[in-house]
């Protein structure tokens, strides 16, 4: 009896020991697993807030450092900035960067909040109809010149227009901006211009002019002859509450080093969810060729018909490699690095094309329900991985587990034999 209960309490000890073992084990190759899958997952891009190219309240200190005013804006300093408003036709509204500060932005975010109002007051009556014009327009543009030359007589309108490559000198067609400003423009139209255009406003357009002289937005057909590169297929369609007195955000992503564009809109009433208006590739805005700065400019234009128009704050930001020098920006590790930061901070992804690093291109937003499937696509090959290596080591102590009772059952067999031989 005492042999029997001296080998079940070996067997039980090896037993135990073996399975604390591979528990211990199991556990360190799953949190193994889990810090190198997410040190892999971890970006090193920084998103730096540029605030030299920011406006926020209080609005004048940054206004009289790093800002051009024109038009009849308004400055409010701890309220607004009114670019236009109700009641005053054909007038218009600007701010502009001045070059002052950093103005050299590569890959950058611009977020605008703002407000479209048929009345100067808050409380709008949304059942009546109000016909309002003309819109507003932001822009990232290489030329700032306009606003500070001096344009009254025609000798300086026409040296103006030779020394910058044919912008339109005095013209505030583009929503306050000259209808052939260089650089990317969003314009929010308010009023139907072209009366059988099957424009319906609301809308926005976005557009990119590299020449001045070839190229211009056309206001009188709503945007449809516009002769500059549209980069919406359709028209953006906006809710009617961006122009009933709600405050709105416009977010702009520019990333020079993939040449990609995405804007995405923030409806007050839809709480703090962005939703995509368009996004595209292949973008490269220009950039003043004197100093490889751009400009940012929000601007507004009243016609025959008025509206006010609110600039509440100008958030820029602009994304960086940590602890690595800007000139490796352009490479194919900074695309990666991108691509990191988008799966973690916009759910969106970008697609690397390895054969062709010219071309890396940057796919559409996944819808949530698609993000979501990916995600647990992942999770569960991650899992299986972890369940084939738990069973494999599971087999190999079973192994050990049994080579060592089998051994045991040997060893004392062999000592009960010498023990019999020894007896008389």
């Amino acid at each position: 009896m005492r042999k029997g209960t001296s080998l079940k309490l070996l067997i039980s000890v090896v037993v135990t020991l073996l399975f604390i073992t591979f528990n211990f084990g199991a556990r360190y190759f799953a949190n193994s697993s889990t810090r190198t899958h997410s040190d892999s997952d971890k970006s090193h891009i920084v998103k730096i807030p540029n605030r030299e190219a920011s406006l926020s309240v209080p609005y004048l200190e940054a206004i009289n450092r790093f800002w051009h005013v024109g038009g009849s804006t308004e400055i409010r300093n701890t309220e607004l900035i009114r670019l236009t408003k109700k009641g005053k036709t054909n007038d218009h509204g600007i701010v502009i960067s001045n070059g002052i500060g950093d103005n050299t932005m590569n890959n950058l975010e611009i977020i605008v909040e703002f407000r479209i109002s048929p009345t100067n007051g808050r409380v709008i009556d949304s059942r009546k109809q109000h016909v309002m014009g003309d819109g507003m327009a932001i822009v990232i543009t290489p030329d700032k010149d306009f606003i500070t030359q001096d344009l009254h007589s025609s000798y300086a309108r026409k040296q103006y227009e030779l020394n910058s490559g044919g912008i339109f000198a005095g013209n505030t067609e583009m929503m306050g901006f000259p209808a052939n400003l260089p650089g990317m423009a969003l314009i929010i139209d308010t009023y139907q211009n072209l009366p059988h255009s099957r424009k319906i406003t609301p809308f926005m357009d976005a557009i990119l002019n590299v020449s001045p002289s070839t190229q211009s937005y056309d206001i009188d057909s709503d945007g449809i002859y516009t002769s500059a590169r549209k980069l919406n297929d359709k028209d953006l369609r906006l809710k009617q509450s961006i122009i009933r007195g709600d405050q709105t955000r416009l977010r702009i992503i520019y990333l020079e080093s993939i040449k990609f564009l995405k804007v995405d809109i923030q409806y007050d009433q839809e709480g703090s969810f962005w939703i995509e208006l368009f996004q595209q590739e292949d973008i490269i805005i220009p950039k003043n060729p004197k100093n490889g700065q751009r400009f940012i400019g929000i601007g507004a234009l009243t016609g025959d018909y008025s509206e006010t128009v609110d600039i509440f704050d100008i958030s820029t930001s602009e994304f960086h490699w940590k602890d690595i020098d800007e000139t490796n920006e352009d490479s194919l590790l900074f695309a990666k690095e991108i691509d990191k930061y988008f799966i973690a901070e916009y759910e969106d992804r970008v697609a690397l094309e390895r054969d062709d690093f010219q071309k890396w291109k940057m796919l559409k937003s996944q819808p949530k329900y698609l993000k979501i499937g990916k995600n647990t696509t992942e999770a569960l090959k991650t899992k299986k991985i972890s369940f084939v290596s738990i069973l494999i080591v599971f087999c190999i102590l079973s192994t050990i587990i049994y080579v060592a009772s089998v051994y045991i059952r040997v060893s004392l067999k062999h000592a009960k034999r010498l023990k019999r031989n020894i007896l008389p």
